[in-house]
């Protein structure tokens, strides 16, 4: 070992805090350097020959020097070993520990020894308080070094087997974090940052289905908004029926895309009054009750590609769901339409009906033929008088996306007259509850729309997309909107009414858009 300061001081005094001199060997941001000049101001050189001004608190004083070379050399390993296993687990300090290590303690071999405590594999402390490990803490730390370099081994390869796309079974765990940022769980991966890919879930998402991570079935939008798709289901509790005007009697159908599985509306007519049926789960969902805090938190039917993520328990539609028993309750809205379409009479009752279950193609071959007939008759009217006061219904096309069993099913939805007529019940249903809602003093959330910035009475697809283009966004607000700005948008099967939302059972169907709803009175 060679030390460069033949005129450095051989004692180590004066090791640790100040005062300064200059010549001083001082230890700046763990590295040497050398007092400059000392006074109100002290001005060192680093190593790497940067003069900088310091306050005495930044440095630690080493060695008094004087020191002209910040070049030291570092002992042997070897040595370092056997001096320590002398002193293990005792307490010296840097000058005593040089001089047994080297024989001398000049400026560069306190810094030799200094740089064991810095180092931490040997030694801890101070200059005038210099630890030497004993036995258990050496290992400790040589073990603890050991792994971490054994980690950054197998990061690298891992990291190296992520760029060329050949993963093994054991790279999942560690790709749980990449799994987190797509799920957006986390906002940083150190493994998306390590292959300088940017902290997105898409980008998350795209490297684990390049991978063969995940494949297209795996869907993670539902965790990135916070829905939660599994839990367990609070028990639905049996309470009395209340009394309930029985319509068993007459011929009631729940008209629903083909595969529907929660029929949840239904429609029936009886001379000039046409009946609009919704599902009641309220017979054992009471409000406070843990099935009601349970649906509150979900708020709906969650709808994906690879099923239903129910808002009450599964069991509900089976006891509910209308036309799946023989009879079933329901909250019921009787409507009769005045001489020129509009909403002229309206009551909500709890009944019990006997439902037949149709599609819309079943519907729309049936739709000039017995009751079906004279309900689209009666919905007629009512979209007549909602086109005449400045309706928009744009009929734009829809499919419906299934997957299952690694496949994606995309099936065209065609637009019919069948869609239409549940569309306009389920309109007049809303404007039926919203009127109710006024009457009564109902706190409800209405939904309005401004009518388009012109009129538009579109015919052709490129018609309907530009006539679109020009709605402007609906708001909801607990006043129903004036007359003028009175436009909705309703889906077949749901009780979304004009100028008023109204659902309590969530549905999953879709149909044509329409806007345009009658005038109601404006609160006073």
């Amino acid at each position: 070992m060679s030390v460069e300061d033949s005129g450095a001081k051989k004692d180590g005094s004066g090791a640790g805090a100040g005062p300064f001199a200059p010549g001083n060997l001082v230890v700046y941001k763990s590295a040497p350097a050398r007092v400059l000049t000392a006074g109100q101001k002290i001005e060192i050189e680093t190593a790497e020959g940067s003069r900088v001004s310091v306050r005495g608190k930044d440095i630690l004083l080493l060695h008094p020097g004087p020191v002209s070379s910040l070049r030291f050399d570092l002992p042997p390993a070897g040595e370092v070993r056997e001096a320590w296993e002398m002193l293990q687990g005792q307490r010296t300090t840097a000058a005593e520990f040089a001089e047994l290590l080297f024989g001398t303690s000049g400026p560069g071999e306190c810094w030799a020894v200094y740089s064991l405590a810095l180092d931490g594999l040997y030694a801890r402390g101070t200059p005038g308080d210099f630890i030497l490990l004993s036995r258990e803490e050496h290992q400790a730390v040589a073990d603890a070094r050991d792994e971490a370099e054994r980690e950054a081994r197998e990061r690298s390869l891992l990291l190296d087997r992520l760029r060329t796309g050949k993963t093994l079974p054991q790279d999942r765990k560690p790709l749980r974090e990449v799994e987190d940022v797509a799920f957006g769980r986390s906002g940083t991966s150190r493994i998306l940052r390590d292959l300088k890919i940017p902290n997105l879930p898409e980008k998350a998402h795209a490297l684990l289905l390049k991978l063969g991570v995940w494949d297209e079935s795996v869907n993670p939008h539902p965790a990135r908004l916070g829905l939660s798709l599994e839990g367990a289901f609070p028990a639905l509790e049996d309470y009395p029926d209340g009394e309930r005007l029985d319509l068993t009697g007459l011929p009631a159908f729940a008209v629903d895309d083909e595969g529907s599985e929660d029929p949840d509306d239904a429609i029936s007519v009886d001379g000039d009054t046409l009946w609009v049926h919704i599902a009641d789960p309220a017979q054992a969902v009471r409000p406070g009750t843990e099935a009601d805090l349970f649906a509150r938190e979900r708020g709906a039917n969650l709808y994906l590609p690879e099923g239903k993520v129910p808002m009450l328990p599964p069991e509900t539609t089976e006891r509910f769901g209308l036309g799946l028993g023989d009879t079933s309750p329901a909250l019921s809205f009787a409507v009769k339409l005045a001489p020129d379409g509009s909403l002229a009479e309206h009551r909500i009752l709890l009944t019990r009906v006997r439902v037949t279950r149709l599609s819309f193609r079943e519907a729309q071959e049936r739709l000039d033929q017995g009751p079906l007939r004279d309900i689209h008759a009666v919905t007629s009217r009512y979209n007549a008088f909602r086109r005449k006061n400045g309706a928009v219904s744009l009929r734009l096309p829809e499919v419906k996306i299934r997957a299952a069993s690694g496949e994606v099913t995309i099936r065209p939805l065609p637009p019919t007259d069948a869609q239409t007529m549940v569309t306009d019940a389920m309109l007049m249903a809303g404007e039926a509850a919203a009127r109710y809602a006024i009457e009564k003093g109902l706190p409800l959330p209405y939904a309005s729309q401004e009518p388009p910035d012109s009129p538009c009475d579109p015919r052709t697809l490129s018609e309907m997309w530009a006539c679109r283009r020009q709605m402007r966004a609906g708001s909801v607000s607990s006043f129903p909107a004036p007359t003028r700005a009175w436009a909705c948008r309703s889906t077949p099967g749901s009780p979304v009414p004009c100028g008023a939302t109204w659902t309590w059972w969530p549905t999953s169907r879709s149909g044509p858009t329409s806007w345009g709803c009658p005038s109601f009175p404006p609160r006073r």
